[in-house]
């Protein structure tokens, strides 16, 4: 028999209870007009067109983080046990259930679909409940879609609404949910994984800008480093008779600033020897071709090979993983080569 496995989800107060009863034909879910009703995650089963109809009826989130990530531990769980029972034509999905009622779209709901998308690629449907005014049931649903385009919104009225005497208003869009979840399947299962798709995008992007801020900070740190680097090779360059390679004190010091600032580790003889070949690759220039050093001359050699290496050491930094970082070999070899290609493109 054909399993059709739905995880029931939502604030407390979002009508889950009434879906689960309207769907079995009976009251087996306790409902209430505020406060959590249901303080266990339980699981109903009915028959549906031949099918069995699994619904796992989910404790309503609340603005406790604690009790949301062990009701979201146990969602998880019930997925990943129906997973590795599903037969090829079995279902899982996921019902949200929001009160049309004036309800909004939150932060925590949709960290909650997504982190479900993401993990299962599980196909979700979001289900505007108590809907006996399409007005605001319309204006949630376009609020959502704004945000969630590639997900089907349903609105559902699963009892029917009395007000007074004078109106009634029958129950509806439960046959177009189920039709939905079942015989549309492949629809928002590919909608799912499209709306996977956006999740990781986002989520490249976000670390994307992470990193361009944090590499952007750490150059502004080299950049003092540098400074005082160039400061001291100023200083040096006023002594009478000073010699260039006199400045390889100032830029090792430049050098390992920069290192340090970014954490990447390399020993003194390695720094020693990437300092010497940009000095000399320097001082052969025809610029540096006199006898004479200045203050000003050495202060803007010192700051050139320091600059120079630290754009070396950014795109190293950029290209390695926080793993290869802590190879200090590998990243030793990776600014050699980095710096050495920079060095050629300034010769050429």
């Amino acid at each position: 028999m054909r399993k059709i496995n739905i995880v029931i989800m939502g604030k407390t107060g979002s009508g889950k209870s009434t879906l689960v009863n309207t769907l079995m034909g009976k009251p087996v879910a306790k409902v209430g007009a505020g406060g959590r009703q249901t303080f266990e995650n339980t699981l109903y089963t009915t028959r549906h067109n031949g099918s069995q109809l699994n619904l796992y009826d989910t404790v309503g989130l609340e603005s406790n983080d604690a009790l949301n990530k062990q009701t979201l531990h146990k969602i998880k769980k019930r997925i990943e046990e129906s997973n590795w029972k599903l037969a090829e034509n079995d279902i899982n999905a996921v019902w949200y259930c929001i009160n049309a009622n004036g309800a909004k779209f939150e932060d925590v709901e949709s960290t909650f679909i997504n982190s479900l998308v993401y993990t299962y690629e599980i196909p979700f449907v979001i289900v505007l409940t108590r809907a006996h005014s399409h007005k605001y049931a319309n204006a949630l649903k376009d609020q959502i879609l704004k945000g969630y385009p590639v997900c089907k919104v349903i609105s559902v009225l699963a009892e029917e609404f009395v007000a007074g005497t004078d109106i009634h208003i029958p129950p509806y869009g439960m046959n177009e949910l189920l039709h939905l979840t079942i015989d549309k399947y492949d629809l928002i299962k590919r909608m799912a994984l499209g709306h996977k798709n956006d999740v990781l995008n986002e989520r490249i992007a976000k670390l994307e800008k992470e990193r361009a801020a944090d590499i952007a900070r750490k150059r502004k740190k080299a950049k003092k480093k540098i400074k005082t680097a160039a400061t001291t090779a100023f200083t040096l360059g006023c002594i009478p008779g000073i010699s260039f390679l006199s400045l390889q004190g100032p830029t090792i010091g430049g050098y390992s600033g920069i290192n340090s600032v970014f954490g990447i580790r390399m020993n003194e003889d390695t720094v020693t020897e990437i300092v010497a070949t940009c000095i000399f690759s320097i001082i052969t220039l025809p610029i540096f071709a006199i006898p004479v050093v200045s203050g000003s001359l050495a202060k803007s050699m010192v700051e050139d090979c320091c600059n120079k290496y630290l754009d070396a050491v950014t795109e190293v930094y950029r290209q390695s993983s926080a793993g290869e970082l802590t190879d200090a070999r590998l990243t030793a070899e990776r600014v050699k080569l980095q710096l050495s290609e920079l060095l050629k493109k300034k010769e050429g």
